[in-house]
Protein backbone atom coordinates (compact mmCIF):
# COMPACT_ATOMS: atom_id res chain seq x y z
CA UNK A 1 0.00 0.00 0.00
CA UNK A 2 1.24 3.73 -0.86
CA UNK A 3 0.35 6.28 1.83
CA UNK A 4 -0.34 9.63 0.29
CA UNK A 5 -0.59 11.97 3.49
CA UNK A 6 0.00 15.23 2.60
CA UNK A 7 -1.49 14.46 -0.85
CA UNK A 8 1.99 13.88 -2.39
CA UNK A 9 0.26 14.58 -6.15
CA UNK A 10 -1.51 17.58 -4.91
CA UNK A 11 1.57 19.73 -5.08
CA UNK A 12 1.65 23.37 -6.87
CA UNK A 13 2.97 22.63 -10.34
CA UNK A 14 6.31 23.55 -10.73
CA UNK A 15 6.97 22.03 -7.20
CA UNK A 16 8.98 18.22 -6.82
CA UNK A 17 5.92 15.72 -6.79
CA UNK A 18 6.85 12.84 -4.55
CA UNK A 19 4.82 9.49 -4.26
CA UNK A 20 5.15 8.35 -0.59
CA UNK A 21 5.62 4.31 0.16
CA UNK A 22 4.79 2.76 3.01
CA UNK A 23 6.69 -0.54 4.31
CA UNK A 24 5.37 -3.34 2.32
CA UNK A 25 6.42 -6.81 0.54
CA UNK A 26 9.08 -6.27 -1.62
CA UNK A 27 7.22 -6.43 -5.55
CA UNK A 28 8.04 -9.56 -7.55
CA UNK A 29 9.91 -9.26 -10.46
CA UNK A 30 8.13 -9.24 -13.99
CA UNK A 31 8.76 -12.70 -14.24
CA UNK A 32 7.47 -13.88 -10.87
CA UNK A 33 4.58 -11.16 -11.55
CA UNK A 34 3.63 -12.99 -14.55
CA UNK A 35 4.28 -16.43 -13.77
CA UNK A 36 1.07 -15.45 -10.90
CA UNK A 37 -0.87 -14.86 -13.12
CA UNK A 38 -0.26 -17.66 -15.62
CA UNK A 39 0.84 -15.87 -18.47
CA UNK A 40 4.64 -15.54 -20.42
CA UNK A 41 6.40 -12.59 -21.68
CA UNK A 42 4.84 -12.83 -24.53
CA UNK A 43 1.46 -11.65 -23.70
CA UNK A 44 0.28 -8.32 -23.86
CA UNK A 45 -1.02 -7.98 -20.51
CA UNK A 46 -3.41 -4.73 -18.92
CA UNK A 47 -4.97 -4.85 -15.67
CA UNK A 48 -7.95 -3.52 -15.48
CA UNK A 49 -9.09 -2.34 -11.75
CA UNK A 50 -12.37 -1.38 -11.50
CA UNK A 51 -11.70 -0.89 -7.80
CA UNK A 52 -11.77 -2.44 -3.87
CA UNK A 53 -15.43 -2.94 -3.63
CA UNK A 54 -17.36 -3.88 -6.82
CA UNK A 55 -20.56 -2.80 -6.05
CA UNK A 56 -19.71 0.72 -6.75
CA UNK A 57 -19.08 -0.57 -9.89
CA UNK A 58 -20.42 0.36 -12.99
CA UNK A 59 -20.90 -3.01 -14.59
CA UNK A 60 -21.85 -1.81 -18.11
CA UNK A 61 -18.37 0.36 -18.12
CA UNK A 62 -16.29 -1.98 -16.70
CA UNK A 63 -17.30 -4.22 -19.58
CA UNK A 64 -17.26 -1.82 -22.39
CA UNK A 65 -13.63 -0.86 -21.49
CA UNK A 66 -12.50 -4.61 -21.37
CA UNK A 67 -14.17 -5.53 -24.78
CA UNK A 68 -12.77 -1.97 -25.73
CA UNK A 69 -9.03 -3.81 -24.70
CA UNK A 70 -9.94 -7.12 -25.70
CA UNK A 71 -10.33 -6.03 -29.59
CA UNK A 72 -7.31 -4.46 -29.57
CA UNK A 73 -4.92 -7.20 -28.83
CA UNK A 74 -4.44 -7.23 -24.88
CA UNK A 75 -5.01 -10.01 -22.47
CA UNK A 76 -6.97 -8.54 -19.11
CA UNK A 77 -6.49 -9.27 -16.29
CA UNK A 78 -9.38 -8.53 -13.63
CA UNK A 79 -7.81 -8.83 -9.88
CA UNK A 80 -10.39 -10.26 -7.90
CA UNK A 81 -11.36 -7.17 -5.15
CA UNK A 82 -10.30 -6.90 -2.01
CA UNK A 83 -13.74 -6.53 -0.28
CA UNK A 84 -14.90 -10.16 -0.95
CA UNK A 85 -18.39 -8.83 -0.13
CA UNK A 86 -18.38 -6.32 -2.99
CA UNK A 87 -17.34 -9.24 -5.81
CA UNK A 88 -20.14 -9.02 -8.50
CA UNK A 89 -20.29 -11.23 -11.89
CA UNK A 90 -18.38 -9.19 -14.82
CA UNK A 91 -19.54 -10.48 -18.04
CA UNK A 92 -16.41 -9.99 -19.73
CA UNK A 93 -13.51 -12.15 -20.75
CA UNK A 94 -10.72 -12.19 -18.21
CA UNK A 95 -8.52 -13.53 -15.93
CA UNK A 96 -10.01 -13.34 -12.81
CA UNK A 97 -7.41 -14.06 -9.87
CA UNK A 98 -6.35 -12.38 -6.87
CA UNK A 99 -3.53 -9.92 -6.79
CA UNK A 100 -2.78 -8.74 -2.84
CA UNK A 101 -1.48 -6.57 -2.02
CA UNK A 102 -1.88 -4.97 -5.80
CA UNK A 103 1.66 -3.38 -5.62
CA UNK A 104 4.03 -6.67 -6.01
CA UNK A 105 2.32 -7.66 -8.77
CA UNK A 106 1.92 -4.81 -11.00
CA UNK A 107 5.69 -5.55 -12.51
CA UNK A 108 3.95 -7.92 -14.78
CA UNK A 109 1.64 -5.07 -16.61
CA UNK A 110 2.62 -3.37 -19.35
CA UNK A 111 -0.98 -1.28 -18.98
CA UNK A 112 -2.96 -0.01 -16.58
CA UNK A 113 -6.92 0.87 -16.88
CA UNK A 114 -8.25 1.92 -13.69
CA UNK A 115 -10.71 3.35 -11.46
CA UNK A 116 -9.00 6.42 -10.00
CA UNK A 117 -8.88 5.66 -6.30
CA UNK A 118 -6.90 7.71 -3.78
CA UNK A 119 -4.07 4.46 -2.91
CA UNK A 120 -4.40 2.76 -6.91
CA UNK A 121 -3.02 6.12 -8.19
CA UNK A 122 -0.07 6.34 -6.30
CA UNK A 123 0.55 2.49 -6.77
CA UNK A 124 0.63 3.16 -10.56
CA UNK A 125 2.65 5.86 -10.51
CA UNK A 126 5.08 4.51 -7.82
CA UNK A 127 5.40 1.76 -9.84
CA UNK A 128 6.13 3.06 -13.32
CA UNK A 129 2.92 1.38 -15.17
CA UNK A 130 1.61 3.06 -17.88
CA UNK A 131 -1.79 3.92 -16.53
CA UNK A 132 -5.47 5.48 -17.97
CA UNK A 133 -7.66 6.68 -15.35
CA UNK A 134 -11.51 6.03 -15.84
CA UNK A 135 -15.00 6.93 -13.82
CA UNK A 136 -15.66 3.47 -13.14
CA UNK A 137 -17.39 3.79 -10.33
CA UNK A 138 -21.04 4.80 -9.34
CA UNK A 139 -20.67 6.57 -5.94
CA UNK A 140 -17.75 9.36 -6.21
CA UNK A 141 -16.36 11.74 -8.76
CA UNK A 142 -12.73 11.52 -10.15
CA UNK A 143 -10.00 11.34 -7.38
CA UNK A 144 -7.96 14.77 -7.41
CA UNK A 145 -4.70 12.79 -7.43
CA UNK A 146 -6.20 11.41 -10.76
CA UNK A 147 -6.68 15.14 -12.54
CA UNK A 148 -3.40 15.70 -11.58
CA UNK A 149 -1.36 12.85 -12.64
CA UNK A 150 -2.91 13.48 -15.80
CA UNK A 151 -2.05 17.08 -16.62
CA UNK A 152 1.39 16.75 -15.71
CA UNK A 153 1.73 13.82 -18.00
CA UNK A 154 2.13 11.44 -15.26
CA UNK A 155 -1.46 9.09 -16.99
CA UNK A 156 -4.20 9.63 -19.76
CA UNK A 157 -7.47 9.90 -18.21
CA UNK A 158 -10.46 11.20 -18.48
CA UNK A 159 -13.14 12.91 -15.85
CA UNK A 160 -16.75 11.62 -17.54
CA UNK A 161 -17.26 8.68 -19.41
CA UNK A 162 -17.16 9.20 -23.11
CA UNK A 163 -17.05 5.67 -25.45
CA UNK A 164 -15.26 7.95 -27.69
CA UNK A 165 -13.00 9.68 -26.10
CA UNK A 166 -11.80 6.16 -24.38
CA UNK A 167 -11.70 4.21 -27.60
CA UNK A 168 -9.34 7.58 -28.71
CA UNK A 169 -7.36 7.04 -25.33
CA UNK A 170 -6.95 3.16 -25.67
CA UNK A 171 -5.75 3.82 -29.44
CA UNK A 172 -3.15 6.02 -28.28
CA UNK A 173 -1.94 3.81 -25.55
CA UNK A 174 -1.71 1.21 -27.80
CA UNK A 175 1.67 2.53 -28.57
CA UNK A 176 4.46 1.34 -27.03
CA UNK A 177 6.05 4.85 -27.62
CA UNK A 178 3.29 6.74 -26.12
CA UNK A 179 3.38 3.94 -22.84
CA UNK A 180 7.15 4.13 -22.94
CA UNK A 181 6.56 7.82 -22.31
CA UNK A 182 4.12 7.94 -19.68
CA UNK A 183 6.50 5.32 -17.52
CA UNK A 184 9.55 7.38 -18.58
CA UNK A 185 7.77 10.88 -16.69
CA UNK A 186 6.52 8.45 -13.51
CA UNK A 187 10.10 7.54 -13.29
CA UNK A 188 10.67 11.01 -12.87
CA UNK A 189 8.50 11.22 -9.66
CA UNK A 190 11.07 10.88 -6.43
CA UNK A 191 9.71 8.12 -4.07
CA UNK A 192 10.11 8.92 -0.38
CA UNK A 193 9.37 6.79 2.68
CA UNK A 194 6.04 7.76 4.42
CA UNK A 195 6.90 6.64 7.76
CA UNK A 196 7.56 9.62 9.33
CA UNK A 197 4.97 11.63 8.11
CA UNK A 198 2.13 8.93 8.95
CA UNK A 199 3.56 9.21 12.83
CA UNK A 200 3.33 12.82 12.38
CA UNK A 201 -0.07 12.87 10.84
CA UNK A 202 -1.41 10.45 13.23
CA UNK A 203 -0.04 12.48 16.36
CA UNK A 204 -1.87 15.78 14.74
CA UNK A 205 -5.07 14.05 14.54
CA UNK A 206 -4.90 12.65 18.22
CA UNK A 207 -3.78 15.89 19.49
CA UNK A 208 -6.77 17.78 18.03
CA UNK A 209 -9.11 15.42 19.58
CA UNK A 210 -7.70 15.71 23.27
Amino acid sequence: MSFVVGDPLDAPAGRPVHVLRGARAVPHSREAARRHIGVDERERLVLLAPGADEDTTSVALVRAVGEALRARGWTVVLPEPVLATGAIRHDLEALRIPLHPLEQYLSAFDLAVAAPGRTVVAELVGARVPSVFLPLRRDRPVEPRAAVARERGLAAGLERFDEAQVDELLDDVADEARRRQLAAACAAVELADAGPLVVQALETAAGAVR
